[in-house]
């Protein structure tokens, strides 16, 4: 049996999923919550047989942007997170498959899918929306492409990189000279083909994203 904790604040497509969940024989709906505070206040704490999952909506109102948001706000040990009306995006699904979502829903998606993939999160497998997923494949191999033509150094520049630090502050965490990572910088821009401060960092955060999700699916 899937314990399932709904977080919607919209009610009529919380009310259509409540309906859909009371109907499937895995499922025991354990929580219907209308905001991101009750949402917290159930599922804290809940001590539940069998697998458990936190199913919420993309654009729920919060103080912080989807994939912050499940980073901050992971449930205990044992709960998956899956988030429905997902935008229609490779890279949002990415970032948000490397923070850890075991299942991304794209908007528009027929509610029937709903069961599928709490069915696949149980088992411990992550699913991704079918219209989305071969694009997303397609995504990560031409991003793979250019994470493999980064050397050791560059990699660790990355994800420093990612999280929008200035050269001093990288320069400092990894114990080199500002104009090491100056240098590593410039390369990186030739490599990757983009020029601004701000696409770096852009491309960064995409290369940061795949690593990230390499490790979480074991491939890497």
């Amino acid at each position: 049996m899937i314990s399932v904790f709904l977080l919607d604040d919209c009610a009529f497509s919380r009310e259509g999923i409540q309906k859909y969940l009371a109907c499937l024989e895995e499922v025991r709906l354990a929580a219907v919550c209308e905001n991101e505070a009750q949402g917290l206040a159930h599922f804290s704490g809940e001590r539940l047989p069998g697998p458990a999952v936190l199913l919420w909506r993309y654009d729920l109102e919060r103080a912080v942007a989807p994939v912050e948001w499940m980073k901050t706000r992971q449930p205990q040990d044992g709960f998956s997170q899956v988030v429905y009306r997902a935008p229609d995006d490779e890279g949002m699904a990415t970032e948000m498959l490397a923070a850890g979502m075991a299942g991304y829903v794209v908007k528009g998606e027929p509610l029937e899918r709903i069961r599928e993939v709490l069915v696949t999160v149980a088992r411990g497998e992550t699913w991704v929306s079918p219209m989305l997923a071969p694009r997303l494949v397609t995504y990560v191999q031409r991003q793979t492409l250019d994470l493999l033509a980064l050397t050791e150094g560059e990699r660790r520049v990355v994800p420093l990189l990612a999280e929008g630090l200035k050269n001093p502050v990288i320069a400092a965490r990894l114990s080199l000279a500002e104009q090491s990572v100056k240098n590593t910088l410039c390369a990186l821009r030739k490599k990757l083909d983009v020029w601004g401060r701000t696409e770096l960092v852009e491309k960064a955060r995409e290369l940061d994203a795949l690593i990230k999700l390499t490790n979480y699916t074991g491939g890497g």
